[in-house]
């Protein structure tokens, strides 16, 4: 049937089909942005408007398609116009306003929650090696100067000499020993907190024999106090990456939470590997001192300087 011929007035028959649909098609107009505010606060108004035109379109394509079939079957073409209104409209309005809400609801969510992206996951990751390597580097460059270490060297420096073991080899040792303390008090390690008891150890060891240790004492000290700056600026750098504390840290919170005050638990601890250290004859100096006083100040400007804000959770 051509174009010309459909589009033809055939008689009052096909003008009460075009009418029966546009009425038909008019009240799935009326009634969809109804269901549309009915679905979702405030997505009414953007679900109305796209359900009219819907209607629309079903308006002016169903009574020409209604007009051209209803010359040789009339009173089927009426119903079968109507039938087709219905069929495209309703429907239609009713998948706008389930998107509507499934926007909205979207919308909500990503509001409410701040999802990880990759880019962001790879910061964290990138800064907590980053900062375990230089703190790797930081212990070899105040372990080589012989003018006193942190209370935790003293106590590797002294198993290593008893020993004959690398104290990189003990930092590990150690470390993971440390870490079995946890269980007890039901503690969970991150990422960091593993990669810190291989890495530091790994990267001492690799360092330390390349370290160059000046004669002039004055250079001695300047190497020394560089390891500390250093130090503290990759304790920020791995504890602000947020992926787990180190596990000598973990096993001082874990203690605190049983009711003790943390400084007190983490006085306890470093003056007992202090003095076990000492006695077996770890490197205790007045570097020992230094460190002690200076890297509590240090900490406390480095670790919020590179703290990267953490995922909300709903």
């Amino acid at each position: 049937m051509s174009i010309v011929n459909a589009t033809r007035p055939t008689g009052p028959t096909a003008a009460r089909a075009i009418d029966g649909a546009a009425v038909y098609a008019a009240t799935a107009i009326d009634s969809a942005p109804a269901s549309a505010e009915t679905a979702v606060d405030g997505a009414a108004a953007l679900t109305a408007p796209h359900a009219a035109s819907t209607a629309a379109h079903a308006i002016g394509g169903t009574a020409p398609h209604a007009a051209a079939h209803a010359a040789p079957h009339a009173p089927a073409s009426a119903e079968n116009a109507v039938d087709g209104a219905a069929a495209l409209t309703a429907p239609h309005a009713a998948s706008t306003a389930a998107h509507a809400i499934g926007g909205a609801a979207a919308h909500a969510a990503v509001g409410a929650v701040e999802i990880w992206p990759r880019e962001r996951a790879v910061a964290r990751l990138t800064q907590l090696t980053l900062g375990l390597l230089l703190y790797g580097v930081s212990e070899a460059m105040m372990l080589a100067p012989g003018v006193g270490v942190d209370p935790w060297d003293v106590f590797h420096t002294g198993l290593s000499r008893i020993t004959g073991v690398a104290v990189g080899t003990v930092l590990i040792v150690v470390g993971a020993l440390v870490l079995l303390l946890w269980i007890p008090f039901r503690q969970r390690p991150g990422i960091g907190t593993v990669a810190n008891v291989v890495l530091i150890g790994a990267v001492v060891d690799l360092i330390l024999p390349a370290v160059p240790v000046p004669h002039a004492l004055v250079l001695r000290w300047a190497l020394f106090v560089s390891g500390v700056v250093l130090n503290a600026v990759a304790t920020g750098m791995y504890i602000g990456a947020g992926l787990g504390p180190g596990p000598r840290d973990g096993l001082t919170t874990a203690l605190a939470a049983r009711g003790r005050s943390i400084r007190v638990v983490r006085t306890g601890i470093e003056l007992s590997v202090l003095a076990v250290g000492w006695l077996l004859g770890g490197n205790v100096g007045i570097g020992t001192v230094v460190y002690a006083v200076a890297i509590g100040p240090l900490v406390h400007v480095t670790i919020p300087r590179f703290r990267l804000p953490v995922a909300k959770k709903a």
